[in-house]
This record gives structure tokens, C-alpha cells and sequence, in this order.
């Protein structure tokens, strides 16, 4: 165990110089703090956890390989050098991207009142269709319900609403379907990653709104809640739909530290041990991908019922998986960072980060430049709420989550470019005043 304190050691100074280095530029908006609670979350924590003793991942378990010591080691290393990246495509980019003798100049559309009022009519009822649908049986009767487009339809209202959010403010009649709904989806597992999104979501337009930089204070322990709460919500909602209601309570208080967890806890919140171990399956494969784990964002449109056999966002995993490791039957997630490796090798762990944090550092530039209430505004923060997930299953969800499961947003502005209602043009070189209004 050597090897990993050490490894640990380098970590706490990777993260440390990280923070330093970016803590003139971080707020609430900006990718990089999305990334560093990623490490820290991910990688920092459970890499502590396991040198103090903590279980893991196939230990003790028959016919199974456990993550070795030097695995640990290795997607540590590897972690940070992503950091490192990172943080050094963060704070070229503006530069890079702006580094021009002319000042540049930006197009966007303010979100008109009147066209957000006329996709809320249309949209929201008819994604509460599909969200009482798939909850009532009717999935067995409609397959257009059962199929892919019925689960991304009902997960609709959420855009909507929060597009009025974004237009109209924190309205009782906006903020009271959300707050029946969303424990709904918070009470459906394999709907908590949805139901976390939308939370962060909303968080972030009220930041914006309210002119912050950060949540106010009393939001942070409503944060950490959630996020011990997390890792549970899966148990409690099973144990809440079978009204086991003295179970529910057992997860909450093993969540919040009240109770001694249970296994199948420990070995869900891992996230590291199935990205050390995938660093491994990776080099077993014998061969690179080099981007072809992207590629079934090309076929995710076509329904699977009249494609059967479509290439799916985890066929990488599958493929990898051994008998000793069976990510296939597990459903393992490996993160961004193993999927890069798995695709270039060394050089995407190290170029993957550097365009992202170029890329992503010019796109939080452009939404502190010109007017507020800019639909470019809300299409920004629905894609950085939705860098949690893409950091831990992979860049596809990005796609997935700050896209297609938002296609309202991506309406509104569509109309708002073929209608050219409330265009305007803006500086990017003048940041001396941040669009974070009191009131829009």
C-alpha cells in the first residue's frame, strides 16, 4: 500500500494546485468546479477510503478479481493527469479563442415571454402525457410509450418548466408542478440521476436570477444531504413502492451516517474501483477504439424496436467485460477518463481533458458576454449541470442529458432563430459587466 499513499499524496497536490490555479475563475457556472467536485467525488475520496482499509470491489468473492493495489495506483495517476489537463485547457481557452486583433462579436436571442408561454402550452401537456403514462401501465399497450422516445418525452416537463423558470422567475405555478414531480423521479432508482440533474438545474437558475456567484449558504447543506442521500435513493425507492416505510427510513439514516451501511451500499458508491479495474480490461482488449464509442449518438434516434440490434452507448463495456469482471451483467460505469484510454490510450487521457477544458472554458466565456435572459444562457447551463454524468458514464451523455432530455430548450431556440425574435448582437471581449441579473 506504498505505491497508493503516495499516489495520494501526488493527488492532494494535483487537486490543491488545481483549485489554486483556477480559484480567481470558479463560480457556480463555470466547468471546472463541476470537475473538480468530479475528482474529488470519484477519485480523491473512495482512493482514501480504500487506503484506510475500505472494501473492495470483488473482494472476498469467488471466481472473481479484485482491483489490485497498483490498479488503484495507476487510475490515480491517470486522474490527475486528466486534471492537470484539465486545468490547463481552462485557462488557455479564453485566450485561444479570443485571441484575435478585431473584437468578436456574438449573435444570441433573448428569451421572448411569448413564445416560451406558447411552448409551454404545447410541450407541457404533452410530456405529462407520456410522464403518466409510463407510470399508470399504458407502456404495455402503446409501444410508441414503452419505447426509448416515451421515456425521453416524459422527462419533458422538466425543461419546460424550467425554461419558465429562466423567463418568468420562481412563479408558484412553475415551481408547484416541480415540486410534485420531481419526488416522483427522485422515488424511481434508475430515475435518481434525472432527478439530481434537474435539482442542480434548477439551482443554477435561481444562482443566475438572483445575481450570485454560489447558491446562498443555506443551500449547501441541502446539497450534502443530497449528496449522501444519492447513493440510497435507489433502496429507498424500492423499499417506498413495496411501502416498506421502516426500511426507507433504515437507508436515510445509513445514508446520513446514523446506521452501520449495508454491502450493496459500499459497493455501489464505488465509482473508482470500476474505473481502475477498466484501465486493465482496456489494455486486455488488445486494440484502440479511436472515437467509435461516439458513434452510436448517430443511431441513438432510430427506435430500437425497428432496430433490434443498434450499436448501444455501452457496447464498449460490454466488450470488455470478463468472466472475473463481468461489467456487462453489472452495468459498470468506467467514466470519462477509462473511455478516453480505451479509445487513444495515454494520449487521450491527455488530450480528451485539454479540449475539454478549452472548448468548455470559451462556451462559459460566451454566456458571461452580452445581454441577460439569453436562451444561449439556459442552453449553457443545461449542459454544465449535465457534466456530472458525462464525467462519470462517459462524453455521449452530454449528448443525452444537457441535449435530447432538454429538446424543449433546443426548440425555443430554434424558433427563436427562424422567427429572429429578440436577437441581438454582443461583445465577446466585453466581460466587464456579467450577465447575472436580479431580474429579467
Amino acid at each position: 500500500m506504498g505505491s497508493l499513499f503516495i499516489s495520494l499524496v501526488i493527488d492532494a497536490l494535483s487537486l490543491g494546485g488545481s483549485i489554486l490555479s483556477l480559484r480567481r475563475r470558479l463560480s457556480f457556472f463555470h466547468p471546472a468546479f463541476y470537475y473538480l467536485f468530479f475528482h474529488l467525488y470519484v477519485i480523491t475520496i473512495p482512493a482514501w477510503q480504500v487506503y484506510l482499509g475500505g472494501s473492495v470491489m470483488y473482494e472476498g468473492m469467488s471466481g472473481y478479481m479484485a482491483i489490485r493495489p497498483d490498479e488503484f495506483a495507476r487510475a490515480i495517476a491517470y486522474a490527475d493527469l486528466a486534471l492537470a489537463m484539465f486545468s490547463v485547457g481552462t485557462l488557455l481557452g479564453p485566450r485561444i479563442a479570443f485571441a484575435w486583433k478585431a473584437r468578436p462579436r456574438g449573435t444570441g436571442y433573448v428569451l421572448s415571454g411569448r413564445l416560451t408561454v406558447l411552448l409551454l402550452a404545447i410541450l407541457l401537456p404533452f410530456s405529462l402525457y407520456f410522464f403518466a403514462a409510463r407510470r399508470s401501465g399504458l407502456e404495455a399497450e402503446w409501444l410508441l410509450v414503452a419505447s426509448g422516445y416515451g421515456t425521453t418525452f416524459a422527462l419533458w416537463p422538466f425543461a419546460c418548466l424550467i425554461m419558465g423558470l429562466f423567463r418568468f422567475g420562481f412563479r408558484w405555478f412553475l415551481v408547484a408542478p416541480l415540486a410534485i414531480l420531481l419526488p416522483i423521479v427522485g422515488l424511481q432508482g434508475y430515475l435518481r440521476f434525472s432527478f439530481v440533474l434537474t435539482l442542480l438545474f434548477v439551482a443554477s437558475v435561481y444562482v443566475y436570477r438572483t445575481g450570485r456567484k454560489w447558491p446562498p449558504v443555506w443551500a449547501w447543506p441541502v446539497a450534502i444531504a443530497i449528496v449522501l442521500l444519492f447513493p440510497q435513493m435507489k433502496y429507498i425507492g424500492k423499499a417506498v413502492q413495496e411501502d416498506d416505510l421502516s426500511g426507507a427510513a433504515r437507508r436515510v439514516e445509513q445514508a446520513l451516517f446514523l446506521a452501520p451501511p449495508d454491502t450493496e451500499l459500499i459497493i455501489e458508491k464505488q465509482l473508482l474501483d470500476p474505473y481502475a479495474g477498466a484501465l486493465t480490461l482496456a489494455d486486455g482488449l488488445g486494440k484502440r477504439y479511436f472515437g467509435r464509442t461516439y458513434l452510436p449518438l448517430l443511431t441513438f434516434p432510430i427506435p430500437r424496436f425497428l432496430w433490434p440490434h443498434k450499436p448501444g452507448f455501452g457496447d464498449h463495456v460490454i466488450a470488455m467485460a470478463t468472466r472475473s469482471r463481468p461489467y456487462d451483467r453489472e452495468g459498470r460505469t468506467i467514466t470519462y477518463i477509462a473511455e478516453a484510454y480505451l479509445n487513444f490510450g495515454i494520449a487521450g487521457v491527455i488530450l480528451v481533458p485539454l479540449v475539454f477544458g478549452v472548448v468548455l472554458s470559451r462556451a462559459y466565456r460566451i454566456f458571461r458576454s452580452g445581454p441577460p435572459g439569453r436562451i444561449g444562457q439556459l442552453f449553457y447551463l443545461s449542459i454544465m449541470v449535465s457534466l456530472i454524468q458525462a464525467y462519470r458514464d462517459g462524453l455521449n451523455s452530454i449528448v443525452v442529458f444537457g441535449i435530447i432530455n432538454m429538446f424543449p430548450i433546443v426548440i425555443a431556440w430554434a424558433l427563436h432563430v427562424m422567427t429572429q425574435r429578440g436577437k441581438c448582437k454582443f461583445s465577446l471581449a466585453q466581460l466587464g459587466n456579467e450577465s447575472h441579473p436580479r431580474r429579467l
